[in-house]
């Protein structure tokens, strides 16, 4: 019976609660369960793991768990578990199972590795199953030593050694032991990674510090960082060959979210982003650097989230629509997307506004998907007035260009002129002083990209975006009093 529990947990954990109880009662089940770090995290971290794991927890453990990688960086977002699973039940499966004679989980302050020194112990000295099956560890040391709150010599020889960024690592020894299991936890502060000099300090300490450090053989080095900066120790990391990467954002590429244990639905998801995004001026950064992992450099951004201004309703009294277009004739799933992205000319108080429409198109399409689209939308805007289609008039466009005249579409080619960055850079200006105005619902992906311009893996609706502020701008122009700037 315990060896068919065993093999079915260890293939499906597919058990009811009466065969997990049972299953834990037999010490013999539960030594050869935590010989995997899948397994101790089974039997003795219930407390903490009370949610459903996410779809990555599997992988991410596994990982952890496999002492073959030396060298491990793992991203994760905000509340994704990763100190729990990487660092406090990480730390004490090391000490207690692997008996890795000297452990030095660092953290970025000395306050921080103190409260992880006494989560730590706070397991050893009162997580009764801990101490029913490897001991009492505080017990057998010399009389004259106790446990202090960053340094814990455990009775089977171990010593955990909490550190801080920065502090020396250089010479420590134990027992004749160099570092042997090394856990670097968030290392970096955000109102200090903007620095360039913190940056440079800290890639140097990891490498001419730490590094050096730890014994050659058989020794780990666990990196759990946040990516706070586009030039940040993660990003430098990412690169690296030695070390075996990992992300895990709230959200897939697919928009799949990677933990419904804890985010069941979008609008959870919804909820969770509200709760980070500043009130006042509508900040996404949080929001993005911290769970989607996603930088957006304050210094590089070519339109910033403090200029994205928003409208309530659309004036009827519209002088000009417009819709930029941003071709890709493809249906490949690697492929760009189309994107078509509608505005409206119109003037409030004798000034100019051009407001950005709702719900913009970005799909793959045909030739043929495309011409069909576009007279859809042209149908659609003419409650406003007669569009403008502007699009890019440089090789296979021109055909589009050709066609859409053909079927009695109003288009204009734009010569392109200038690379993509400064193109938006020319539409920006419109969006800093006022003059482009956003739906409050229905451009989350587009303001996605402007904002995020150069670190987005996408740019189609930035593209079609760029035409059609700069086609209606240039149109406007062309009527007597307008002035767009």
């Amino acid at each position: 019976m315990i060896a068919e529990t065993l093999k079915q947990f260890q293939s499906q954990q597919n058990l009811s609660p009466e065969e997990l109880g049972q299953l834990l009662e037999h010490p013999e089940v539960r030594k050869e369960l935590r010989k995997t770090y899948k397994g101790f995290c089974f039997v003795y971290s219930s407390h903490y793991l009370r949610l459903p794991p996410a779809e990555f927890h599997p992988e991410m453990i596994d990982l952890l768990g496999d002492w073959l990688e030396d060298m491990l960086a793992l991203v994760a977002f905000r509340g994704s578990a990763k100190t729990t699973l990487g660092n406090t039940l990480l730390t004490l499966w090391a000490a207690l199972e692997k008996e890795s004679p000297f452990i030095l989980p660092f953290n970025e302050t000395g306050d921080v590795a103190v409260l992880n020194i006494a989560n730590i112990r706070h397991e050893l000295e009162n997580n009764e199953l801990l101490i029913q099956d490897y001991g009492d560890m505080s017990k057998g040391i010399s009389k004259n030593r106790s446990w202090t709150k960053l340094n814990l010599l455990l009775a089977n020889g171990v010593r955990i050694m909490g550190r801080s960024r920065g502090q020396k690592v250089r010479g420590l020894i134990h027992r004749g032991h160099r570092p042997s299991f090394v856990i670097i936890d968030d290392p970096e502060e955000l109102h200090k990674v903007k620095g360039e000099a913190y940056r440079e300090r800290t890639e140097q300490w990891l490498r001419s510090d730490v590094i050096p450090a730890i014994d050659e053989f058989g020794s780990r080095l666990i990196l759990l960082l946040n990516l706070l900066h586009r030039d940040s120790l993660a990003a430098r990391i990412k690169n690296d060959p030695l070390f075996t990467y990992r992300e895990y954002p709230v959200l897939d590429e697919k928009d799949n979210i990677m933990w419904k244990g804890k985010y069941p639905d979008m609008e959870a998801i919804k909820k969770q982003e509200q709760k980070v995004t500043s009130l006042k001026k509508g900040s996404r950064g949080t929001w993005m650097r911290e769970y989607m992992l996603k930088v957006i450099s304050e210094e590089e951004q070519v339109i910033k989230e403090e200029w994205i201004r928003r409208y309530d309703k659309v004036p009827t009294e519209a002088i000009k629509s417009g819709v930029g277009v941003d071709l890709a004739i493809s249906k490949k799933d690697t492929a760009n997307k189309t994107a078509m992205v509608s505005g409206v000319l119109a003037f409030v108080d004798g000034m100019p506004k051009i407001y950005v429409l709702p719900n913009p198109v970005n799909a793959r399409f045909t030739f043929n998907e495309t011409m069909s689209e576009m007279r859809s939308i042209a149908l659609g805007l003419r409650i406003y007035a007669p569009p403008m289609f502007f699009i890019e008039d440089v090789a296979f466009q021109k055909a589009a260009i050709q066609e859409a005249e053909r079927k009695m579409i109003a288009v204009k080619g734009m010569k392109p002129g200038s690379d993509k960055r400064s193109r938006l850079g020319t539409a920006s200006v419109y969006v800093q002083n006022g003059t482009v105005l956003f739906p409050k619902k229905g451009c989350e992906d587009l303001i996605d990209q402007l904002i995020g311009f150069g670190v987005e893996d996408d740019d189609d609706l930035a593209d079609g975006f760029v035409y059609m502020v700069l086609g209606l701008a240039e149109e406007g122009l062309e009527q007597d009093g307008v002035v767009m700037l």
